[in-house]
């Protein structure tokens, strides 16, 4: 009996997905650079979907566990491109953006509001520090109510949903090119890849002149630490100094970038508590502080980024 078009389709497709899991397999074998970023992608996903029902309760660093994640997710997909078929997870690398610009919200709130309640406690008695930390809190606790609110319509909605299904099928099928099935050095040209071009931004930004521009350059090179970071993270237990040392750098300029936020924000803060009759004399305390706290953060950074761009710290096992 003659096989019918649809029976010499079904056949076809069938083989088609046996070669594809043939294909997969070879390209996550063991020790391979395909394993250790479909693993990576598997646990990411994992936390992603476990932060789901946290953020919803509004579990305590829910929102900043689940933009971590994001990034984490958005970082191996940019960083991994040599060993991914770009076109098929470039929309997925813009749509984690997307979700992480909406939890940064309500997180940059939340991080910024406890960091200048702290602050006030270094304040001088003449600007009342307990009061005006308590101002300072409720004030970003109405700005974090506010972008939560926005955040739980993001999490009901189509485009949200549709990006947790495209995440749970990237990591049961990564679609990975032949060059995953490489081992160990091709993970070390990947490591190479991300220490050099964070050493780049980090010279770019440095030879910027003191202004906006180099705050600019600086945020980037923090951004450039972290995929670093993240990448080290991918690659296993042998780059965990690298992972270290990267995260240290981050957290240098973090604080570079979290006081020069600040330095902009206090003056608007300051005149809204004119308008609302509070006192503001503490704000502009505030204000006095966040420079000198800037030029600490940049001067840590500097050793930080010696120790993060030392060529031994890419070689594995």
């Amino acid at each position: 009996m003659a096989t019918t078009p649809a029976g010499r389709a079904e056949r076809a497709r069938t083989q088609q997905r046996s070669t594809g899991t043939e294909k997969l397999a070879r390209r996550t074998a063991p020790g391979s650079a395909g394993a250790a970023l479909a693993g990576y992608l598997r646990t990411q996903s994992a936390e992603l979907l476990a932060l789901d029902s946290a953020v919803r309760r509004d579990e305590p660093d829910s929102v900043h566990r689940m933009r971590v994640c994001c990034r984490r997710l958005r970082s191996a997909l940019t960083a991994g491109q040599r060993l991914l078929h770009a076109g098929r997870v470039g929309a997925l690398a813009e749509e984690l953006r997307w979700l992480g610009q909406v939890l940064g919200t309500a997180r940059d709130a939340e991080a910024t509001g406890e960091r200048l309640a702290a602050g006030c406690a270094a304040l001088p008695a003449a600007a009342d520090p307990q009061r005006l930390a308590e101002l300072v809190a409720a004030r970003f606790r109405r700005r974090y109510a506010e972008a939560y609110r926005q955040v739980g319509e993001v999490l009901d909605g189509e485009r949200y949903l549709g990006l947790l299904d495209e995440v749970a099928r990237l990591a049961d099928r990564p679609p990975l090119r032949g060059r995953a099935r490489r081992g160990r050095a091709e993970l070390e040209r990947l490591l190479r890849g991300e220490q050099r071009r964070t050493d780049r931004r980090m010279r770019a930004a440095l030879a910027q002149p003191v202004g906006p521009a180099r705050d600019e350059a600086l945020h980037a090179a923090r951004k450039a630490a972290k995929r670093a970071r993240f990448t080290a993270e991918l690659a296993g237990p042998g780059a965990a100094g690298l992972a270290r040392r990267m995260r240290a750098l981050q957290e240098a300029l973090g604080g570079y970038q979290d006081a020069i936020t600040a330095e902009h924000l206090l003056p608007v803060l300051a005149a809204q508590a004119q308008s609302e009759g509070e006192p503001a004399f503490g704000y502009g305390v505030l204000f006095a502080a966040q420079r000198p706290t800037a030029a600490a953060a940049l001067a840590d950074a500097a050793p930080a980024w010696r120790r993060a761009r030392r060529r031994g710290l890419t070689r594995l096992g």
